[in-house]
């Protein structure tokens, strides 16, 4: 009882009349750091407090005829450090403005749909099965050194690796180890530019190998070449999970591909690959954590990759809360500029952004 009524004091006055309908969650959690960052360059270093992938919830279900499942989920960041509403990496990759301490919305999974034995549909703003294919490889998401900070953005910049919004969502039932997800982002703009997109995944888990591989396509929302047709713009990946005892590795390997760019009045390619590896090792209450990005060149472009090393401790203080010291640095080629994953504000090529930072994660539920 003490442990629900202080998740729905976290959710204060907004979840009071939403927890009086049966069958109603609040849930969340907190990921709150502080954090000595350096954006590379001159009096870069900054000190600050961080609420990076932090939540708040609601989320409820009710039984139909047939067999059928209604569910409906309300999610959105919350600002620890200001008090507000909002969050880091969202609308555009925007980040959080430190002195906005108003309410803004910004809405994370929210959706409605039905489950049942067919599997369950969505409709809402969600991630991308792209997304959720390989998420769960890195061992620091959510944090400042997570992949995404280089992997599963092209070179046009649209982010494969994200959630979208008026998305229609399928997620079928886990079949023989194998599970299959797709969503299509339909393009509610009324002109002659078809800017919708397609994303499919698959699963396969067996004993303690995982392996999924993932396809997602943004119609017309790549390059334009010399001829002005404007390309579409696409991202394929293979990842890898194995344990092995109380080591967890992964391997990841993505190539994004924006089409072709006019440049100077010539066509240049604009694909790209990326390797990812990771490893976690347990040790009692402790996890000892590594991960490895490097992102290539795009197309013919010399000097435009990137290498992000991190490494991290959790520890362990109970079932629902731990925390953790981390430290990220990218070192950028000098015609590129790749950020953190929580925006140290990256403002010239070649400039190497790197962060330490001590944290806690702690999840509520009122359930």
């Amino acid at each position: 009882m003490q442990k629900k009524l202080i998740a729905l004091a976290v959710a204060g006055v907004i979840a009071a009349p939403l927890t009086a309908q049966a069958g109603v969650e609040v849930y969340g959690k907190a990921i709150v750091s502080v954090e000595a960052t350096d954006n590379g360059g001159t009096d870069g270093d900054a000190m600050t407090l961080n609420t990076n992938q932090s939540r708040i919830g609601f989320k409820g279900a009710e039984e139909l005829d047939g067999g059928l499942t209604f569910v409906w989920q309300w999610e959105n960041y919350v600002n620890y450090d200001t008090g507000g509403w909002g969050g880091m990496s969202v609308d555009n990759g925007d980040a959080a403005d430190p002195e906005d301490n108003t309410l803004k919305v910004k809405a994370r999974n929210t959706y409605v749909g039905f489950t049942g034995g067919f599997g369950t549909a969505l409709a809402g703003r969600h991630d991308t099965p792209y997304k959720m294919a390989v998420s769960n490889l890195d061992p620091f998401k959510d944090l400042v050194g997570d992949f995404n900070s280089v992997m599963g953005v092209s070179q046009n910049k649209f982010k494969h690796a994200d959630r979208l919004g008026n998305v229609l969502a399928y997620v079928s039932p886990e079949m023989g180890g194998f599970q299959f997800l797709g969503a299509y982002m339909l393009d509610e703009t009324r002109d002659n530019v078809s800017d919708d997109a397609l994303s499919l995944a698959a699963i396969y888990k067996v004993g303690s190998l995982k392996v999924s591989a993932g396809y997602q396509v943004a119609n017309e929302l790549g390059n334009t070449d010399v001829s002005g047709s404007v390309s579409d713009d696409s991202a394929m990946e293979l990842g890898l999970g194995y344990d092995i005892g109380k080591t967890s590795l992964s391997f990841i390997y993505e190539v994004t591909d924006s089409g072709t760019m006019n440049y100077n009045g010539a066509d240049k390619d604009t694909d790209r690959a990326t390797v990812f590896f990771g490893a976690k090792h347990k040790i009692d209450k402790t996890t000892l954590a590594f991960s490895y990005t490097a992102v290539d060149s795009y197309g013919d472009s010399k000097d435009t990759g990137a290498t992000q090393v991190t490494v991290g401790v959790y520890q362990k203080l109970s079932k629902k809360t731990k925390v953790y010291a981390i430290y990220t640095a990218i070192d950028n080629e000098k015609k590129a500029k790749f950020d953190l994953y929580n925006k140290t504000g990256v403002g010239t090529y070649g400039d190497d952004p790197s962060s330490f930072g001590l944290g806690v994660i702690s999840k509520f539920s009122s359930m």
